[in-house]
């Protein structure tokens, strides 16, 4: 929502900005398409019409100036804010993938309680591992995408076969 906000009022102050350049450069125009051209290509003449005719360029000058103006603080001072305060971040995890998957936070559980019959699983950036399990010989990997927004989630699968243990798992 805060980027949509900034986003709308970048958006005014640089129309704004564009409508005082309209103006001054229609003014430039109104006097000969020549000198309208060079108004509009070449920036010292720009300056140059603009202080010769000050009384009609005025208005479009404010707006000018004052466009820029807001254009340039609001670009300093709330973009940076935007970016900080994550909602790009949270825009990019809601949509499933982030620049850094192996930057993220995420922690398993140490020792999960699995019920007799079930094995329980956590996403890692390696994919689905098995953390602990009930007596299973074998187990069930989730169903479910294991991928960078659902780093640390566990999920309990049922088991292949009851009765006859796994080996030792290596926990890291």
């Amino acid at each position: 929502m805060v980027m949509l906000v900034v986003g709308v009022v970048l958006l005014a102050c640089a129309l704004t900005a564009l409508a005082g350049a309209y103006r001054i450069v229609a003014e430039a125009f109104h006097d000969s398409v020549y000198l309208g051209l060079l108004v509009m290509f070449v920036p010292p003449v720009l300056v140059i019409f603009v202080l010769a005719r000050w009384s009609m360029c005025w208005p479009g000058t404010k707006r000018l100036v004052t466009g820029g103006a807001a254009f340039a603080l609001t670009w300093t001072f709330a973009v940076p804010v935007v970016r900080s305060s994550g909602d790009l971040a949270k825009m990019r995890k809601a949509a499933g993938f982030l620049e850094n998957a192996h930057d993220a936070p995420y922690k398993c559980p140490v020792d999960p309680k699995a019920s007799a019959g079930f094995g329980t699983y956590c996403c890692t950036r390696q994919g689905w591992q098995l953390v602990t399990h009930g007596g299973c010989s074998s187990t069930y990997r989730p169903t479910t995408v294991c991928n960078p927004t659902r780093l640390g989630v566990v999920e309990e699968t049922v088991c292949g076969t009851v009765g006859r243990p796994l080996p030792l798992i290596q926990r890291e």
